[in-house]
């Protein structure tokens, strides 16, 4: 957890190692915004874009001794508290898990939390 002045600018580093058979090709990073609330106990089933996106070419990124290594860096400005998650998705297919399971990568980081004041 970070606690900036309002208005701070930070850079988010996104950095993602897989095995090259996994095919991932968005890298995300999802930020509280109004839509996402949880009220009363009630799931919040509302899809609310990211904040940032990046799009990759799976079969451009850059692979050595069999795995994949992407760094995405990413400038937010920290207006009030908030908090920032990552996610790296593939929309497309990673033999052997997607023949096995029929399952798309999905990744997520924990959150981190920014206290503005």
């Amino acid at each position: 957890s970070l606690d900036v002045p309002a208005g701070t600018q930070l850079e988010l580093t996104v950095d993602v190692q897989a095995a090259d058979w996994v095919q991932f090709d968005v890298v995300e990073v999802h930020t509280d915004a109004p839509g996402r609330e949880s009220l009363g106990g009630v799931a919040n089933d509302t899809l609310v874009p990211a904040a940032l996106t990046q799009t990759l070419n799976p079969t451009t990124l850059p692979t050595d001794g069999g795995v994949v290594h992407v760094t995405q860096t990413f400038t937010v400005t920290v207006d009030q508290s908030t908090w920032f998650v990552a996610l790296v998705r593939g929309t497309g297919a990673s033999a052997p898990i997607d023949t096995l399971t029929g399952a798309k990568v999905f990744a997520v980081t924990d959150a981190l939390t920014v206290t503005a004041h």
